[in-house]
């Protein structure tokens, strides 16, 4: 009798095993399926249409080197649309070469090489070496003095050649510091516009023209800079004083020049407006016995990449000192998260 309910015993707990071995060995198929189902229907991820954009124009104008990318030139004003190449290599462990040329419709031309050596004190001081030559075959000249009139507008051609270093410092964290040395060579011959300055009484009243002056330049700098960014900024100012020295070795054209750049940026209405505000002032002085040539105003980087300013022409002055304001509003852009292109850039600096 016991013997007997020992049997039934083991017959039904291996019966039960077996079950149970069998419901698992089926959920485990139908979990197998389940995936090779799920695996079947996953489409790549679909990215925004502005994510798409972003990448791909900095994937064309600043890709990761060693890669060549498009550029569109540092032309003076007067080059019209422009287009070039530039190829940048990594040199060493955190140096980089990079390597540019570019030429426009109205034939403009330029090639500059640019070495930006390791940063150094971590990651607060820079330190770059670059050569550039540009030819600008018709710049716009209306006369000396503030009462010229655009009606007297000539053309003269420019031809550049520029080396040096330059060094950028931050110390704390609003402080800016910096300088650079180098030799500058320009030469000027008549433009290739409708009227050449040559072909006008106007050579006598533009000191240097025709002439091929050099300069050994040095120039430092400091400033206090508490904007969020240099390209945009909601709040905060940069306040910039900059000294420059051009010394002429023939002893014709030496002068020093002064830059004061002034920016505040003022937000109102819980950042939905904010008031911009800006005061310039550029301040020349020849030295003794010498003159201030013509070519200075084209030396000048400001006059050449922000002279649209009210009251300040391209070109149209060249005074001792030329001061300029503006003044204005502007209501910022919104920046959310359902911006692709701010969130792109934002997972690829937190990747960095």
């Amino acid at each position: 009798m016991s013997n007997g309910r020992i049997s039934v015993a083991l017959a039904l707990s291996v019966c039960v095993g077996a079950s149970s071995s069998f419901a698992q060995t089926t959920r485990l198929e139908q979990i197998d399926q389940e995936k090779d189902t799920k695996a079947a229907q996953v489409q790549p991820e679909t990215r925004e249409r502005g994510d798409v954009i972003s990448t791909t124009l900095e994937n064309l104008f600043a890709p990761q080197p060693p890669a060549a990318c498009v550029t569109l030139g540092d032309f003076r004003p007067g080059a019209g649309l422009a287009a070039g190449i530039a190829y940048a290599t990594p040199v060493g462990a955190r140096a980089l070469w990079t390597t540019s040329t570019a030429w426009s419709i109205n034939n403009f031309k330029l090639v500059e090489s640019r070495l930006d050596l390791p940063p150094l004190a971590a990651d607060r001081l820079r330190v770059s070496a670059f050569a550039r030559w540009d030819d600008a075959p018709a710049l716009e000249f209306f006369g000396v003095g503030n009462a010229t009139s655009q009606d007297n507008e000539v053309s003269y051609r420019l031809e550049t050649v520029e080396a040096g270093a330059e060094l950028d410092g931050r110390a704390g964290r609003w402080f800016r510091y910096g300088g650079g040395a180098g030799y500058l060579s320009m030469r000027s011959t008549d433009g290739t516009g409708s009227s050449s300055i040559s072909s006008t009484l106007m050579e006598a009243g533009a000191p240097g023209l025709g002439s091929s002056p050099a300069w050994w330049h040095t120039s430092v700098f400091a400033a206090i800079d508490s904007r969020e960014s240099p390209g945009y900024t909601t709040s905060g100012g940069l306040y910039r004083i900059a000294l420059h020295d051009y010394a002429d070795p023939d002893g014709q054209f030496s002068f020093d020049r002064t830059e004061v750049d002034l920016r505040r940026f003022i937000p109102i209405l819980h950042n939905n407006w904010i008031i911009a505000m800006q005061a310039r002032a550029d301040m020349t002085d020849a030295a003794p016995g010498q003159v201030i040539p013509l070519l200075h105003a084209s030396i000048h980087r400001w006059a050449r990449h922000d002279s649209r300013l009210r009251g300040l022409p391209v070109y149209e002055t060249r005074t001792a000192c030329c001061c300029a304001q503006n003044c204005g509003g502007r209501r910022p852009r919104r920046s959310t998260w359902r911006s692709s292109w701010m969130k792109a850039r934002w997972l690829r600096a937190r990747r960095r």
